[in-house]
């Protein structure tokens, strides 16, 4: 009796381990493979197999077929079906094949014979496999089975996709047979990719729909895209002979509604195939929400994440009465342009840094005279004669002519001087004392860049004085938050990068009008800045060559650069298609003769010269152990062995060790065996550079007393003392005989500053990079070995005046290894500023043409997110055109995203917290110091200035205004009581001056009015009324949501959180970074909420892990995120925040509208704030200022009273009270008293 069934089934995979080979007798497989048009039915069977015949298996087992059905011609295959068989061999050889290379199963399972013991799990094998393929192309399978004996069964599975269409048969006993129709499948399929050219497709890869993952993706298409309920019915399958295995026929649902087909499936696995079926039927409409879910599922760092659960918002009858009110009245009676208006791009902004004067020819020739008197008055005077003589010395003044020809002759020069030739103190006095001696002194106007501020000011200060000058004649300097110029007309200015970047935003051509020089120091060190100032001038002198303006000359400098890069890169077309490299001048260094010291003649020393104990730091200090190991696994037999061996580092360990110990004890051995000279030390960092202070302060290292001031002299540079002059100034001061100068620097030192009585560098050959990841936004600081040009130009530190040491902590072998230069800056940091300063100096070439200009470009797809990112900041439209936003935005210094935090600071009117938020985000060196050293009593500190807000960025705005309050009364023991609270003076006077710039930028552009201090309330900068909600938390923290609008976390677990892509914690220096203490604290201050939702400012990697840490984060509510997220939807009675983060709207409300309620005020509030943007544009006449507007007032003032209900006892308030600001901003705190005087507080606010 012949039987025929055809079931249909489905399910998605990869290419799966059921790639079996099993022995088997002879028989007859035809394979076939259609490719038809899409749409194609998913099942064309033979005549007899009707649907109903398929059911009626599905229940009660195989009907019989016709005897004219014979296997061999296969005569139920679709139209078109093109044969193309394999024989039993090929399919043998291939299947293996496969089967070795997905390497599921080991040797001896593939010889394993078709024992009964395996033969069920083969067989649940099979059958996965065989739905998982047909998922992979969104296909059921269709099997088709025949009996021509009891015994022996034919099978046929067919998968029909919409892009190809395959079918392989099998025979044997009924599982047998299924195997063998598996295998064919699956190996027919393999030869048709590989003739193909795609990409082979594995079954076990979480890249594809299958049974494992179906479940999780119903789960996210429920979360996200609505309501998808799967039931199933079941009916078992009659067992004819030769069927071994439960089969039961399924019929799949989806809400309520029959999907397909029956299908055919083991008794364990109905659940599985159903929720399969249930997926390829949603994926077949939407088939791009698989890459979503694929996308939502893994981490940036490989991690696989768990759905994320739903938030619960529970909305009170008054927050919703309230904004139902408010977003009525505000739709009604304001009509807003979806569009901000773009500014004109050729419109330019009348404002410089400083506007000059042009002189008339008599004043030029005057001013020529004068010039000329006064180099000739200096040559001739022999006070002067030690000055005259120490620059003769250099030798670059011995290439004077050279040097002069050079620049004169080229629009593009490069002068590659060596350490010690002079070059940046001596270029540009040559070039302004050759234009003296001719005669036209008033025209040489010469600006040279320096990567530092610290570098620009010292400089400025010795070239003045060995011209005999003071600063502001004809030396001068302009750095960030300080200027000292020189006088108009003939003249040297060192400035920072940054700061001749500005002065080209502003006015551009002014800038080239006005300067005859422009010379680009210490390019080899390739920051962001320094790339693209090159592109902006590269892009200017393009322009102006076009239009026939004068060029001034551009010179590029460095000791240690790329020259081949350079000179190809400036280098000039000429007629014919041909390009001459740009000429390039090498001027040698003194010759000083450095002496190199390794770690392994280093450790010889110390073995040769001490006993053991005395190298007590050595042996006690683990991370000099862990380094001196790490160095013996690149130097066998090194010295190193002086200290045991006790574990193993691999290489980011290693560039992350600093032998703060082994850093000590080398500065001491040097003052034992020298008497006089200078000792610096290079090292990555201020964590480092204090460690290795208290060695040398509490140790004694080799018995030498660093606290002895007669003896030891002990200095810091580091970039949290560049805002302090004294200690500037007083590391370059002499020191009385009998006294040894010590310092400790990172590589601040390296360039450009030169101390001159350094003969002794020790160097840990490390330094810190910061590296961000455009795609996730990942920003990792870490230590990482120097360069070999880093190497060059710390060495020459020690030979400038004499012969020198340098003491390299680091063996040959390491040094070998050193890459030639570091990644450029452009390459691994955020680019969205740079972007916005394209935009705003109005080139002509589209961004991401801009960046492709660059030296080393950036790739494309980063320029893109960069875009992308300013877009939703409303800081550029979809067609890349700039908003008055953006233009604001641009003429702000600080992250286009923090300044339009600044900007809702105005129109909330909480200006002064938002401003100082703003300005202290991008403060290197921080207000909070925490040394490694002294953690514990930091953080004790710092708790004083959190007051129970849950948000680090309002525990700084406490902290700044209490400093500031000390700082405005003249409190005589200011630095004392800093010291105490473990406040940074450096950072805290950078803050204020910042907060000084952004005011003084935004009163120029029309925002907000000038207000003299003395009317301000608590010394808050603004008028007091765009300062009435400074203190208001809820209002606080909810801007901090909308100033990083697509940065939402929310716990995951008892000690992480989840963003929408990866699992982090929240950084240690964070008070409230115990997610267990918050969950609690978060019942007390919502108690229809205990569910955290934070903001956060970055996300950032430790290093040696793949820990992730939320900096700068903030506790807040889900109504918060629903607000001021990137965007919401609405699924069901759901929203969905920045399309990863779910919403369970509910309230008292019966009808269930709530979600609809927040979504209209979300709107309202988007039209509210694109409303204020866009009038930016209308600014210029400054009749009416950014908050000054009644119904966005009253807007504004709705919401911050949504949000005071709903923080309930947690709203902001003015501190009273013995050791508490009156400016401070308040939450609960750890007692009832803090809690009770809150509420005190706020029902005064409120009353008045």
């Amino acid at each position: 009796m012949k039987r025929n069934a055809t079931v249909r089934g489905c399910a998605r995979a990869l290419e799966a381990a059921v790639l079996l080979h099993i022995p088997m007798p002879s028989f007859s497989s035809k394979l076939h493979i259609i490719t038809p048009p899409l749409r194609t039915p998913l099942l064309r069977i033979a005549r007899q197999n009707s649907i109903q015949d398929r059911r009626h298996y599905a229940t009660q087992g195989p009907a019989p077929v016709q005897e004219d059905a014979a296997h061999e011609d296969y005569p139920h295959a679709p139209p078109g079906v093109c044969a193309n068989p394999l024989d039993h061999d090929a399919r043998r050889d291939i299947g293996r094949g496969l089967f070795a290379a997905e390497g599921q199963l080991s040797e001896g399972e593939l010889n394993r014979q078709a024992k009964p013991e395996y033969a069920a799990e083969m067989f649940a094998r099979a059958m996965s496999d065989i739905y998982n393929y047909g998922a992979t192309i969104l296909a059921t399978p269709c099997f088709q089975m025949r009996s021509p004996a009891e015994v022996q069964f034919t099978v046929t599975i067919q998968l029909l996709g919409p892009d190809v269409q395959v079918a392989g048969s099998g025979s044997g006993s009924f599982e047998r047979a299924i195997l063998n129709a598996s295998l064919d499948l699956k190996a027919v399929v393999k030869k048709y990719h590989v003739e193909h050219g795609d990409d082979p497709i594995s079954m076990t890869s979480d890249s594809t729909l299958n049974i494992d993952n179906a479940k999780p993706f119903l789960v996210f298409y429920n979360t996200y895209y609505g309501k998808a309920q799967i039931t199933f019915d079941t009916h078992p399958v009659k067992r004819t002979p030769g069927m071994q295995s439960d089969l039961v026929g399924v019929q799949a649902k989806l809400n309520g509604k029959q999907i397909d087909l029956p299908v055919f499936a083991i008794t364990a696995s109905t659940s599985s195939v159903a929720d399969l079926i249930a997926a390829i039927h949603l994926l077949r409409e939407k088939p791009e929400l698989f890459n979503e879910f694929l996308e939502m599922g893994k981490s940036s760092l490989g991690t696989v994440l768990q759905p994320v659960r739903t938030i619960p918002l529970i909305v009170r009858p008054e927050i919703l009465s309230t904004m139902v009110s408010a977003s009525n009245q505000f739709l009604q009676k304001r009509s807003v342009n979806d569009e901000q208006p773009a500014f004109d791009e050729q419109e330019s902004i009348m404002r410089s840094f400083r506007s000059r004067r042009v002189l008339s020819p008599s004043s030029a020739k005057k001013r020529n005279w004068v010039l000329k008197d006064q180099h000739e008055a200096f040559q001739n005077d022999d006070s002067h004669a030690s000055l005259r003589y120490l620059k003769s010395t250099f030798p670059m003044n011995q290439y004077r002519d050279k040097v002069l020809d050079l620049i004169n002759q080229n629009v593009y020069s490069i002068i590659a001087g060596a350490t010690g030739s002079g070059k940046t103190t001596q270029v540009p006095q040559i070039i302004l004392e050759d234009a003296i001696r001719r005669g036209v002194g008033s025209n040489a106007n010469i600006i040279c860049t320096q990567p530092r501020r610290i570098a620009a000011t010292s400089i400025a200060r010795r070239v003045a004085a060995e011209r005999g000058e003071t600063l502001q004649k004809t030396v001068g300097y302009h750095v960030k938050d300080d200027s000292k110029l020189p006088k108009d007309d003939g003249s040297i200015t060192y400035c920072t990068t940054g700061i001749l970047i500005r002065l080209f935003q502003h006015q551009p051509d002014e800038v080239m009008d006005r300067l005859s020089h422009i010379i680009i120091d210490e390019v080899h060190e390739r920051d962001r800045l320094i790339d693209f100032l090159m592109i902006m001038i590269k892009k200017a002198v393009e322009k102006r060559q076009q239009t026939g303006k004068r060029i001034p000359r551009i010179t590029l400098m460095s000791a240690t650069l790329n020259t081949d890069l350079f000179q190809d890169y400036f280098g000039q077309n000429i007629e014919g298609g041909a390009k001459v490299p740009c000429p390039l001048l090498d001027v040698p260094g003194r010759s000083f003769g450095i002496e190199e010291i390794y770690l392994e003649d280093i450790l010889t020393e110390f073995r040769e010269a001490y006993q053991l104990p005395e190298l007590n730091i050595l042996q006690n200090d683990p991370t000099t152990q862990a380094y001196l190991e790490s160095e013996n696994t690149l130097v066998a037999g090194s010295e190193t062995d002086l200290i045991e061996r006790t574990r193993q580092t691999n290489t980011e360990e290693e560039a992350s060790l600093v032998p703060a110990g082994l850093v000590a004890t080398t500065i001491a051995h040097v003052a034992k065996k020298s008497s006089h000279g200078a000792i610096l030390a290079f090292l990555p960092g201020l964590g480092e550079i204090l460690e290795v202070e208290k060695f040398l302060r509490t140790t004694n290292p080799l018995g030498s007393n660093f606290n002895d001031e007669a003896t030891f002299r002990i200095f810091l540079l580091h970039s949290s003392s560049q805002d302090s002059q004294d200690s500037q100034d007083t590391v370059f001061e002499n020191l009385p005989d009998g006294c040894r100068k010590i310092v400790l620097s990172t590589n601040i030192a390296e360039t450009s500053i030169t101390i001159p009585d350094v003969q002794y560098v020790v160097d840990s050959g490390k330094c810190r990079e910061r590296c961000y990841n455009q795609k996730s936004g990942i920003s990792k600081l870490q230590s990482t070995w120097i360069s070999e040009a880093n190497l060059r130009q710390r060495s020459g530190r020690a030979g400038r005046v004499q012969n020198g040491n340098y003491y390299a902590l680091f063996s040959r072998a390491r040094r070998n290894t050193f890459r030639a230069a570091k990644v450029p800056e452009i390459l691994r940091s955020d680019l969205q500023e740079m972007c916005l300063d394209i935009k705003a100096q109005s080139f002509q070439t589209p961004i991401d043409d801009f960046f492709a200009a660059a030296i080393d470009p950036p790739l494309p797809d980063n320029v893109k997110i960069a875009i992308r990112a300013l877009k939703s900041l409303e800081a550029i439209t979809d067609d890349d055109k700039l908003t008055p936003l953006g233009r604001l935005l641009a003429s702000l210094p600080v992250h286009p995203e923090l300044g339009k935090l600044i900007v809702l600071g105005v129109v909330f009117r909480c200006f002064d917290s938002l401003l100082i938020i703003g300005a202290a985000a991008q403060e290197r060196s921080g207000l909070f110091l925490r040394s490694p050293l002294e953690r514990a009593a930091a953080d004790k500190a710092k708790k004083a200035f959190e007051l129970g807000t849950m948000s680090d960025p309002v525990t700084l705005i406490n902290a700044f205004r209490e400093a500031r309050r000390m700082w405005r009364q003249k409190d005589p023991n200011f630095l004392a009581k800093m010291r105490q609270q473990f406040l940074n003076v450096h950072a805290f006077r950078s803050i204020d001056r910042k907060m000084r710039d952004i005011e003084f930028a935004l009163i120029e552009a029309g925002l907000i009015s000038f207000s003299a201090p003395s009317h301000a309330v608590e010394f808050q900068r603004g008028h007091p009324s765009i300062n009435r909600n400074s203190n208001s938390l809820p209002l606080l923290k909810a801007l901090c949501f909308a100033g990083h609008r697509g940065n939402l976390a929310i716990q995951a677990n008892s000690s992480q959180c989840r963003t929408r892509k990866e699992l982090t914690l929240l950084h240690p220096s964070s008070l409230h970074s115990n997610i267990k203490r918050l969950r609690t604290k978060r019942i007390e201050m919502f108690p229809k909420s205990a569910s955290s939702v934070y903001s956060y400012h970055r996300l950032e990697q430790k290093q040696n892990s793949q820990a992730l840490f939320l900096r700068d984060s903030t506790q807040g509510s889900a109504l918060m995120a629903a607000l001021f997220g990137s965007e919401v939807q609405s699924v069901g009675e759901n929203l969905i925040v920045n399309r990863w983060l779910p919403l369970k709207v509910t309230s008292d409300l019966s009808d269930n509208e709530s979600h609809k309620v927040i979504l209209k005020f979300r709107e309202a509030l988007d039209l509210m704030l694109s409303d204020a943007f866009s009038s930016l544009a209308k600014q210029g006449d400054k009749s009416r200022y950014l908050a000054v507007d009644p119904l966005r007032e009253k807007f504004a003032a709705a919401l911050t009273a949504v949000l005071e209900i709903e923080g309930g006892t947690e709203g902001g308030t003015e501190g009273e009270g013995e050791g508490k600001g009156e400016d401070e901003v308040w939450g609960d705190g750890d007692s009832n008293i803090e809690a009770d005087y809150a509420a005190a507080k706020r029902s005064s606010m409120r009353a008045s």
